[in-house]
């Protein structure tokens, strides 16, 4: 692409005066000044393109971590249980994650993980850990393009809602993953339908979609009745696959609420299953004035809790744990 400088813009200027003059009012005389009024009207049309490229994959106020201010957390508690062929728990092992926002910015955010497993009544832990996210989808050290593919319409419950299908390259080194997004800039969660594509480290295909199946569904959380989505995610790798329902809600900082998956293997038998329970969740809101303190709303716990009963305590107490 050229360059107009300081040395050829009267070059430019009077070959594009004889260019509209010729095709848009041919017979006329047209001044200098008309012509710029024209080259900036156009300058006006092109740029809202430009510029729509520079957008996120999934705008901040549409993700389920971007939309929420800083020191936002939530707890979930994920119990797995492995089969054998017969059906029977081999292994259950239980994690708890408190995952709590960090800088949240136009490009991306940060989260901080914290992580407790146990398995057969052993707690291992692990230092909490930060991960950068990017709107669509990368992680820290990687990179990510988008492009626009026209619109689809997608039928959800009988209703068509049109998408803007949104294709996806995520490079990693020498890996790279595509995913395509059907986003609806009205309807939530937005991103209705996802598909992604990828190649694992010895070279075998995976593949992924999810699509929501129930919209505006009335759900109780923590005592509280929320709206909720329901979406569908089949995951195949090979000759085994699995199926993940979950329930998501804008009210909850990152969205899923609960979730139950099957894993299945190549004789259709399920070989691991898992649930996902949230336990508690904090929203922190803008400051209604400049200076005050944010707003929280907290809902359940943040501490891990364990039940402990007492010869003269029939009921029980609570106590936490560090």
């Amino acid at each position: 692409m050229k360059t107009i400088t300081k040395g050829n813009s009267a070059l430019v200027l009077a070959s594009a005066r004889a260019l509209v003059s010729r095709l848009y009012f041919p017979g006329l005389s047209v001044s200098k000044t008309f012509i710029r009024l024209f080259l900036a009207a156009c300058a006006c049309l092109i740029l809202p393109a430009s510029l729509a490229a520079e957008e996120p994959c999934v705008p901040r106020g549409h993700h389920p971590w971007g939309r929420y201010q800083p020191e936002s957390w939530k707890r979930v508690r994920v119990v797995t249980e492995t089969l054998d062929a017969t059906g029977a728990v081999t292994t259950r092992s239980t994690t708890e994650t408190i995952t709590t926002l960090g800088d949240v910015t136009k490009d991306g955010f940060t989260v901080e993980v914290d992580v407790v497993v146990e398995v057969e009544g052993k707690q291992f832990e692990s230092p909490p850990q930060k991960v950068q996210h990017g709107y669509c989808g990368q992680k820290d050290g990687q990179h990510a393009e988008f492009r626009r593919a026209g619109e689809v319409v997608l039928m959800i419950g009988g209703d068509p809602i049109t998408c803007e299908k949104r294709e996806i390259t995520i490079v990693d080194g020498a890996k790279m993953r595509l995913v395509t997004i059907f986003y609806s800039p009205t309807v939530s969660p937005y991103v209705l339908r996802r598909e992604s594509s990828s190649t694992d480290g010895d070279g075998e295909p995976a593949r992924s979609v999810t699509e929501v199946v129930a919209l505006n569904e009335d759900f109780e959380v923590l005592g509280e009745q929320i709206k909720t989505a329901r979406l569908k995610t089949t995951f195949t790798q090979g000759k085994s696959s699995r199926v993940t329902v979950e329930t998501v809600s804008d009210a909850v900082p990152g969205g899923v609420v609960r979730h139950t998956s099957q894993e299945t293997d190549d004789q259709g038998r399920v070989v691991r299953r898992s649930t996902l329970e949230l336990l508690g969740y904090e929203v922190v809101e803008e400051p209604e004035e400049q200076g005050r303190p944010p707003r929280r709303r907290l809902f359940g716990r943040r501490n891990r809790v364990e039940e402990e009963r007492r010869p003269d305590d029939n009921a029980g107490r609570k106590t936490r744990r560090d």
